[in-house]
């Protein structure tokens, strides 16, 4: 047998039987060939990989999921919540990478590998074409092939440098075309939203809200809802019952062009919301502290003196009630509320499983201590994936909150309005009536609501030419809102009964739908694809009522309705419920991926509609040509250019027992239940019909350094529902709905956006929304106006827009020596409307003087960074063009006549208004209170600071940031700040119906600071 022979290390040969003996001269080379090895490891191994972050060009903020890759391999990698990423594996050398992620440019550059501090700066696309849009169909749409315009929102980007307490302020006026009306300033109370105007004369202008896919309810307290609660008017916004951290992103689905495929109930427009879905790179762990206030802003002179006369010697006095409280020891009425918030969630999974589950606790309070709200948000998001050829969400989200109302009565800030100083020495102290304290004391008003929305997507894309989709889901509401009003036998209290009131309402409100669509796709010729979509959806709602409420509180202690007198009690209960079943089919053609030509057809049947209608048909055309990606294009300076144009039709259901002849229960002869007739019906009612065109661009410009989109549309109300008297033939009292009215809406939107600096230590980018509507009532049948408002003048008349105010038009007033009023003239002409010449007031009758919807609304913001770490954002948006009615000012002047100018004449105007008023000409609300509505305010100021690396690290963090944010910190323009000398508390308070110009007891915006720390592991 030959020897053994081996070599370990050192190359000598070692014997037989001895193959793993080494001798001590041989470790000893063993160990110091190891250590040099050892030492070169590291540069070896770091040699295969290139590290660095990637970051947005005009801020320098971090990017979080943007792809980092080498083209033409298959190496990648995401970068994490702070821009970072590392990729390994890469040959010695120079490597190729490429990044890119949707909405912003790819970036393409040679690196040398084994750095770690290479640094990509991407810059936003002017024009996201490839951005996926949601648009009722199953499959992927991206915005390239749409015809029509889609405001989209990166939810996430914006409450990381604007935090908002609610959805409507992260909205906020950042889409052109989109207005969200803030009612009150009152904590727990919302606002009515309204896309391109109002176009119905009777039915609600809210879009509907969809969450992942489902619809919810959104009803808007106060705008047609029977339901009002303790607060109202001014009633919660159910959009404000998601969490804005929990969502990712919103599009705002703008008009009937846009909206077809979801029919009926559509031509307001839609919402679309979706929140935050897993991740399959690993865990993410966010946690979120916040601590704020809310205050009034110099109370004493928001809230306007109060004059009069001593009754003995006729001296003027005047009284600040707000500065009077403080020197007599009471304290100011208005105090400052502390808010704070704390939230988490957890992101991650894998490939076959993905989670987002998160909770936020909220306690906002408002600037008197009645006022609070306590708020809890819970989310889990699954989304299991098995197979790349199918995967199934679901999403299920929780709300609770308990809000106790400022306005469960007349708001004290009414009383002290419409104060006296001849009540100064008295125990309303100058207040009207009742004392802050009284209504702190004497007063409750308690909402508790709770929302649980489900959702279920199931997608499926068996062949790569066919998809198909379902969705189904229930949304879940509660409210229930109580009022007790507790007895004070020495006094009036602020609800007007001494012997003590409590009321109760429940409503409960189910939302059920079901959604499936198919889409399948065929390549006709190379440059030719046509896909082909079906679909149907059915929705269900359903609204349940019971309230009850008595007067004649015993005693303070007993806080029941049951406790009231007997004969003092009532009792109401309300069932609804309405069914939607529509089909669609749309088929669209591509050519070459630039040019995109749709059309779809969609009907709907709805348990709403009359007995004679069977259905409705909405049909829909588009077409789409980016224009810069053809091989002719070179027009400098555009570097993207689409353009695109859209007509549709969609729908709006009458309300749901408009069409149903109905009785109502009364009490008959010997005391037995009765029957009356209360609606008459009417079987032929169809729905009414918005159809639109839209025609607009899309540029990119200067290299994408600049964005603009332009759209114009023109929008037409048809077979509108309209109130008209019912035949005394019919049997029936009251009024009935049928469909006579025509209504247009026109305007234009202009949405703009600029990167004035980018790169190197300083960013700045620019971003403006403009909107322009003007709306016209074109037809009313044999109608020669329809009252919207009659009280307050407001009424829909031919020829002018919707809700218009008409009032005597005063043209000339003077006093004589002696202080009498002579040379009073007002417009003449029609009798409706005025436009003539001018004749004695006594001759006139009314004119129109203005309408309750803006012409014009629009917005900036900017964005500045400086260096890696600090971002400053603001917030601008304004309103004109529209007339608004305050009754606090006007029924200061005429009614309680509290003011100065009506004093001492100051004002031979406001002498001829009290004049036509006390002869019946003009209204006691709207005469001396009419006044320009348009206001400018700073919305948003905001500061982030993102914590240096090295200092997260060393917590164990990948990521933090501190943000200082403030929320309605000046008013900077208001076109009209008083009337007659008496000053208006807040420009912006508003009803929630967006038709009413008239405004009352409203509480004004208050000013909001606050402190986030974000801590991301």
């Amino acid at each position: 047998m030959s020897e053994p022979r081996a070599k370990l290390l050192t190359g000598r040969p070692v014997g037989s039987g001895r193959l793993f003996a080494i001798s001590p001269r041989s470790l000893r080379t063993t160990a110091c060939c190891a250590f040099v090895a050892f030492l070169m490891a590291g540069p070896l191994i770091a040699q295969d990989r290139v590290s660095g972050r990637v970051v947005e060009a005009a801020t320098l903020a971090p990017i979080e999921g943007a792809q980092v890759f080498v083209p033409g391999a298959d190496l990648g990698v995401f970068t994490d919540d702070d821009g970072s990423f590392v990729l390994q594996g890469l040959p010695a050398g120079e490597v190729t990478l490429r990044v890119r992620l949707i909405g912003y440019r790819s970036v393409e550059r040679t690196v040398t590998v084994g750095a770690t501090d290479v640094q990509f700066e991407l810059r936003t696309e002017a024009v996201a074409l490839d951005e996926i849009v949601v648009t009722g169909t199953a499959g992927e749409r991206r915005a390239r092939a749409i015809g029509n315009t889609v405001g989209r929102l990166n939810a996430e980007e914006i409450t990381e440098s604007a935090p908002s307490v609610d959805v409507q302020g992260l909205i906020g006026a950042r889409v052109s075309g989109l207005r969200i009306r803030g009612a009150s300033g009152e904590v727990g109370t919302g606002g009515s939203t309204s896309i391109r105007g109002v176009g119905s004369l009777s039915l609600s202008a809210e879009p509907l809200i969809y969450v992942d896919g489902i619809r919810i309810d959104n009803e808007a307290i106060g705008d047609g809802a029977a339901f009002t609660g303790a607060f109202g008017d001014a009633g919660p916004a159910r959009i404000n019952d998601l969490n804005p951290e929990d969502i990712e992103s919103i599009e705002i689905i703008k008009g009937p062009a846009a909206a077809t495929l979801y029919g009926t109930e559509a031509s307001n427009g839609v919402i679309q919301i979706i929140t935050k879905k897993g991740q399959a790179d690993g865990s993410q762990v966010r946690l979120q502290v916040s601590q704020g206030m809310s205050y009034l802003p110099n109370p004493s002179e928001v809230f306007p003196t109060v004059w009069g006369r001593d009754p003995e010697t006729g001296e003027l006095i005047s009284l600040n009630i707000v500065e009077n409280d403080i020197a007599q020891g009471f304290g100011s009425p208005f105090g400052t509320g502390h808010n704070h918030a704390y939230s988490a969630s957890i992101t991650g999974g894998a490939e076959t499983v993905q989670y987002f589950l998160s909770g936020r606790f909220d306690r906002n309070e408002g600037i008197v201590p009645y006022n609070w709200e306590n708020q809890l948000n819970a989310r889990t998001n699954f989304t299991f994936s098995p197979e790349p050829a199918f995967s199934a969400n679901l999403n299920i989200g929780f709300h609770t909150d308990k809000v106790s109302s400022a306005s469960a009565a007349q708001p004290v800030t009414t009383h002290i309005i419409w104060g006296s100083p001849l009540l100064r020495d008295t125990p309303s102290r100058g207040y009207i009536a009742n004392t802050a304290q009284e209504f702190e004391d004497e007063v409750e008003g308690i909402e508790n609501r709770d929302r649980t929305t489900v959702s279920l997507n199931l997608e499926h894309a068996p062949l790569d030419w066919f998809r198909h989709r379902l969705t189904v889901g229930t949304d879940l509401s509660n409210i229930r809102s109580t009022r007790l009003c507790r007895p004070d036998p020495g006094g009036a209290t602020p609800c007007f009964f001494n012997v003590g009131e409590k009321s109760i309402t429940r409503l409960r409100s189910t939302v059920q739908s079901v959604d499936y669509g198919l889409t399948a796709s065929a390549s006709v010729t190379p440059d030719l694809v046509a896909s082909t979509s079906f679909g149907a959806q059915f929705s269900r709602r359903q609204i349940q009522e019971e309230s009850a409420a008595g007067q004649g509180l015993a005693i303070e202690q007993l806080e029941t309705v049951s406790a009231t007198a007997g004969d003092q009690r009532s009792a109401e209960e309300d069932f609804l419920e309405n069914r939607n079943l529509g089909l669609y089919v749309q088929e669209q053609l591509a050519w070459r991926n630039r040019l995109f030509l749709t059309a779809a057809l969609r009907g709907d049947d709805n348990s709403a509609f009359g007995e004679a209608f069977d259905f409705v048909t909405y049909p829909k055309f588009s077409l789409s040509w980016v224009v810069s990606e053809e091989s002719f294009f070179g027009i400098a300076p555009l570097s993207t250019l689409r353009l695109r144009a859209a007509w549709g039709e969609a729908g709006q259901q009458p309300d749901a027992f408009a069409a149903i002849r109905t009785y109502a229960p009364v009490t008959g002869p010997g005391g037995q239940t009765a029957l009356t007739p209360e609606n008459v019906g009417n079987p032929e009612l169809e729905p009414e019909v918005g159809q639109e065109l839209e025609v607009g661009f899309d540029a990119g410009l200067f290299d994408e350094r600049v964005s603009l989109e332009f759209t114009y549309y023109d929008q037409n109300t048809k077979n509108a529902i309209v109130e008209v008297p019912t035949l005394p033939s019919l049997g029936f009292p009251g009024e009935r709905f049928v469909n006579i009215g025509q209504v247009g809406n026109r305007g234009f939107e202009l949405t703009g956006g600029a990167n004035v600096l980018a790169g190197g230590d300083v960013g700045l980018r620019l971003d403006v929304a403009l909107s322009r509507n003007s709306n016209e009532v074109e037809d009313l049948g044999d109608l020669e106006s329809l009252a919207h408002f009659a009280a307050v003048g407001q009424f829909h008349v031919e020829g002018f827009p919707l809700g218009g105010i008409f009032q005597p038009r005063i043209l000339s007033a003077e006093f004589d020596s002696e202080g009498n009023l002579t040379n009073l003239t007002c417009e003449g002409g029609d009798p409706l409307t005025g436009g003539g010449p001018a004749v004695p007031c006594s001759e006139a009758g009314n004119a129109y003087l203005g309408q309750p919807t803006p012409v014009w609304v629009g917005s900036v913001s900017a964005s500045l960074s400086v260096f890696d770490n600090l971002e400053i954002y603001a917030l601008g948006e304004w309103e004109s063009g529209h007339t608004r009615i305050s009754g606090d000012v006007s029924a200061a002047h005429l009614f309680f006549r509290n003011s100065r100018c009506i004093h001492t004449s100051c004002d031979p105007f406001l002498a001829a208004a009290e004049q036509l008023v006390a002869t019946g000409q003009g209204s006691l609300f709207a005469m001396a209170g009419l006044m320009d509505g348009g206001w400018a305010k700073l919305r948003t100021l905001s500061a982030t600071y993102h914590l240096p690396a090295s200092l997260t690290r060393s917590i164990g963090a990948s990521r933090a940031s501190i943000t200082l944010t403030g929320q309605n910190l000046l008013t900077l323009w208001v076109a009209e700040k008083e009337k007659f000398g008496h000053r208006l508390p807040d420009p912006e308070t508003s009803q929630a119906q967006p038709l009413n110009a008239f405004i009352q007891e409203a509480w004004p915006h208050f000013t909001t600071l606050e402190a986030v720390l974000r801590v991301s592991f």
